[in-house]
């Protein structure tokens, strides 16, 4: 349950808070509604052509890529003094962000409903459960940051901008990462010693939304220990009123914390939970057949961490393949450079080194760098994989240790 309710978090936290930047940024319910909609519209066009073709990444990286671009004419018209542009691009840069929140979401039941096999079961009601607990969540941090931000007397565009670039950041990794792994251009051993860093440590850039959602804490908090009552009020009732906006504002601010702080409880619990202690899956051993070892490529189509063992000379070489999409494989050995033979495991969609749990991109396995597993060579046709026996054996040394 715990899980779930930070899958929902992770999914809407950013939209639900972008939402309520661009109406305090418009001041304008019908356009912010508008945005809304048009948001949800992008959202379920984008799952539905996700059911309907499969791409995932290719609509992921259309998403990712048109957020960047209108992030970078949010920047110019900004710069240019531009209002009515600039407005413009703040409903747009928003609506996407609100549709990549609902795709996500949305992705959520889809997995849950795939992998179960029945309606009625306990993990099936425990995930509904938690995905209703991080909705209910995402609403009141929705609500709490509307009932403040209203309430502070200053423009929100420079908070706005600001989360705009914040939120830009991830898409413009993902949009470089699919540039240069799709071969649209070279990617050389100076640009794979750039990207496996950035692209190992991809998840800090999911939590921008929670660093903007303190940033408007801080701002409204300075903004109430300004708040100073007249020197002489025309009657008590003023007086009485000055109080009780004082006194709400402060409700509302006390709840702007609690759920940050509620979020970041959610989100540190599921990390110690998914890194609880694991053990690796079985290898499955292989042999050779004229100094070559063939693995179907059906049996490793399926995106998932798969393990293979050959022994030779009393030594066993384990090595890992995982699909890439399009026909790419990762291939490599169970173990790297700096941690060793500790080996590697898949926690959802991650790889991660069971030694020092740094997550590795899957489009950088089967290259050098960081705790990337050591890669090896292979070739496929259009039923196998194959490796040669001798790119084995020159790592036997390896697995001595």
């Amino acid at each position: 349950m715990l899980t779930n309710i930070a899958l929902v978090l992770n999914a809407g936290f950013d939209a639900a808070l972008i939402t309520v930047l661009a109406y305090l940024v418009l001041r304008n319910r019908k356009r912010a509604l508008g945005m809304v909609l048009t948001g949800l519209l992008f959202g379920f066009t984008a799952m539905v052509l996700l059911m309907g073709f499969g791409e995932r990444e290719l609509i992921e990286t259309v998403l990712e890529g048109t957020v960047l671009i209108v992030a970078m004419l949010l920047v110019v018209f900004t710069l240019s003094q531009n209002r009515k542009m600039t407005n413009a691009a703040v409903f747009v840069f928003s609506a996407l962000v609100i549709a990549k929140g609902l795709y996500r979401v949305l992705l959520f039941p889809r997995q849950i409903f795939i992998q179960n096999t029945s309606l009625v079961n306990s993990d099936l009601a425990l995930a509904i459960l938690g995905a209703s607990a991080g909705i209910s969540i995402l609403c009141f941090a929705a609500l709490t940051a509307l009932q403040i931000g209203e309430r502070v007397g200053i423009e929100w565009d420079k908070l706005f901008l600001f989360s705009a670039l914040l939120l830009a950041l991830k898409p413009f990794i993902e949009v470089i990462r699919f540039i240069f792994i799709t071969g649209l251009l070279p990617l050389t051993d100076f640009v794979m010693a750039l990207l496996i860093p950035v692209l190992n440590n991809i998840t800090f850039f999911s939590y921008m939304g929670y660093l903007i959602f303190s940033a408007l804490i801080v701002i409204s908090y300075g903004h109430w220990r300004k708040l100073q009552p007249a020197s002489i009020f025309a009657n008590p009732a003023e007086a009485r009123k000055f109080k009780a906006e004082r006194i709400f504002f402060r409700r509302w601010l006390n709840g702007a914390l609690l759920v940050l702080l509620l979020a970041v409880t959610v989100l540190s619990g599921d990390y110690v939970l998914a890194n609880r202690q694991v053990e690796l899956s079985a290898a499955v051993p292989v042999e050779a057949e004229n100094d070559m070892v063939h693995i179907g490529r059906q049996q490793v189509n399926d995106g998932d961490l798969h393990r293979f063992s050959y022994t030779t000379g009393g030594v066993e070489v384990r090595f890992l393949i995982i699909h890439k999409g399009s026909g790419v494989y990762g291939v490599g050995l169970d173990a790297c450079d700096i941690c060793g033979v500790t080996g590697y495991y898949q926690r959802k969609k991650d790889v991660v080194c069971l030694n020092c749990d740094v997550i590795i991109s899957t489009p950088t396995i089967g290259f050098t760098g960081g705790c990337n597993p050591i890669p090896i060579k292979y070739k496929k046709n259009e039923q196998d994989i194959i490796i040669f026996t001798d790119e084995l054996e020159q790592h036997v040394e390896v697995f001595k240790q």
